[in-house]
Formats: C-alpha cells, sequence, structure tokens
C-alpha cells in the first residue's frame, strides 16, 4: 500500500458487547489515526454481517469474494473502501 492508503486487517467485538458502540469507537480511533496521519483512503474486508455497518459509516463495497474456510466452506466478504478528502 502506497502512504496515503492504510487498510484495517480485522477487528471483532465480542457478541456481550454488540451493539453498544464498542465497534464505531474502535474505528472512529483508526479514522482518527488515519486522518492525523494524512491518510486518504482506508481498506477493509468485510463479512456480510458487517458489511451495513460500514455503509454507515460511508464505506463502500468494491469487490465481493469468496474465501475458502480449512474446513472446506466457503465465506463471502466484500472488499470495502473510504476516502478521505481535504
Amino acid at each position: 500500500m502506497s502512504p496515503q492508503k492504510a487498510e484495517i486487517r480485522a477487528f471483532f467485538v465480542h457478541p456481550d458487547f454488540a451493539r453498544k458502540g464498542v465497534a464505531t469507537h474502535i474505528l472512529g480511533a483508526c479514522e482518527n489515526e488515519c486522518l492525523r496521519r494524512g491518510i486518504k483512503s482506508l481498506y477493509l474486508t468485510a463479512t456480510l454481517a458487517g458489511e451495513p455497518f460500514y455503509k454507515k459509516k460511508d464505506f463502500s463495497g468494491f469487490h465481493r469474494f469468496n474465501q475458502i474456510l480449512s474446513n472446506g466452506e466457503t465465506f463471502e466478504l466484500v472488499k470495502m473502501a473510504k476516502k478521505y478528502y481535504g
């Protein structure tokens, strides 16, 4: 990735803490650090369950793909990005 791009590799919130603002807080901290460093684009890979959350945070999906798990099952994921201007 270029110096003006960043990627969130993963973060998860335990189900006991779901819908309590924890993910919003974590994502906000990541975004604030990106802005502080002059990052122009933030990328991540979301589960289908997580996609609506990221869409609400102004991320756009641009590539859907299936990940094959070690047990042979497939897991659909979506690459997403958010651009920062200014």
